[in-house]
Order: C-alpha cells, then structure tokens, then sequence
C-alpha cells in the first residue's frame, strides 16, 4: 500500500564525494534500519550513469520489496525499471508525464503552497510532498520553508498520500506530531550520517510514537 510505502522515504543525497559502493551501501543499510522507500536524486550525472546507478538502486530496493522513485527523469525511471518518478513544479506537466509512463507507475508531486495544491495538474500525481518545512541546504534552488503553522491548513482537505520535506531531523521531527501526514522524507539527516542504518531505525521509532500520538 502506498501510504506505508511512504512512510520513511529517504532521498538520496551525494553531498559527500563517496563512491559508488559506499552510496549503494549508505542505501542498503538506511533500507535495513527501517527506510520504507528510495528516491534517487542525481542532478550532476550524465545519463548512462544515471541509468546504471538507478539499476543497483533497483536491485537493493526490489531485495527489500520497496519503492524506487527516481527524481525528474523520467526516461531513465523508465529504462530501469522504477516504481515511480518525483517530479518538482517546473518539471514535465503530469499529465504528459503520466502519458509517457502509463498508469502503473507512481507519480508524485512537489508542493509549497495552496495554489500548488489546488493545480487541476494533481489528478495526475498518486502522491504530494509538501515542503519545505524547514530551511534545508540540501536543495540549492529551495522555496521559502512552509513552517510548521501552514502544514494544517495544507493538508486540511488532504485527498491524496502526503508526506513532508525539507530540513527533518531528529531533534525537529516532534514538532510535526499533529500533521495530518502519512509520511516524512529524510535526505541528509539519514544519508550524511556515520551510521545510516542506526538513525533509520531512530527516525522509524520517531516516526512511530509521532503517527501513535496523531
């Protein structure tokens, strides 16, 4: 089911100059600590690499029997065989995208406000992520954080899975308690960390108490 899918979704993030093997490994080990789903976020390779990264990607996550989403492309979510794509407001209109890659794959969406939102577009979209919550460095082409105050009115209506973006760490996440949300995405705060397998499991058990308490 999609709304336990998203429910600890990591995105990947290669911030740090690591290889390969160490990226795949951050993955698998963020995956055993109780990431629920991977988006693969490469903005900087060419596209034969993309493709065959995002073909390990999917070998670790189909193991696992989790979603791979990748970012943006959607010719290369094609090609290796992906659950899905994320795509941002200034990428391909949904429903051209949703043409393109038929209805099996899971499309989301990023969101920042109610205009976004409310975009007819969203019919195409299986998922939103609104954000950013935070202020996050992760993303140097970043909106304005949302803040904790908007997050209700956002998702007051909420029809469709949504999860929250943007600067989510441990020490902030209880702060987002009475989101009306089905998940949280994490990108340097899992991926950047010594131990990725432990701070999945630390997120999970976070994650836990938050949606128990909801």
């Amino acid at each position: 089911m999609l709304r336990d899918a998203l429910k600890l979704y990591l995105v990947t993030n290669r911030n740090k100059q690591i290889s390969d093997i160490e990226f795949l490994d951050i993955i698998e080990k963020s995956i055993i600590g109780g990431v629920t789903s991977v988006q693969l976020r490469e903005k900087n390779l060419e596209d034969d690499e993309f493709l065959k990264i995002a073909y390990q990607c999917k070998e670790i996550t189909s193991t696992y029997s989790i979603p791979l989403f990748i970012n943006d492309n959607l010719a290369i979510a094609k090609k290796a065989l992906a659950d899905g794509v994320h795509l941002g407001q200034s990428d391909i209109l949904l429903n051209n995208a949703r043409e393109f890659l038929g209805n099996d794959f899971i499309i989301g969406i990023s969101v920042n406000n109610l205009s976004q939102l409310n975009n007819n577009q969203n019919i195409f979209a299986d998922y939103i992520s609104l954000g950013p919550i935070f202020y996050t460095n992760t993303k140097l082409d970043i909106e304005k954080p949302i803040g904790i105050e908007e997050i209700s009115l956002l998702t007051k209506n909420k029809i469709k899975p949504t999860i929250l973006i943007g600067g989510i760490k441990l020490d902030n996440i209880h702060q987002l308690m009475n989101s009306n949300v089905d998940g949280f995405a994490i990108s340097s705060a899992i991926f950047n960390d010594q131990n990725p397998k432990i701070q999945a499991s630390k997120f999970k058990f976070k994650i836990n108490e938050l949606q128990k308490g909801a």
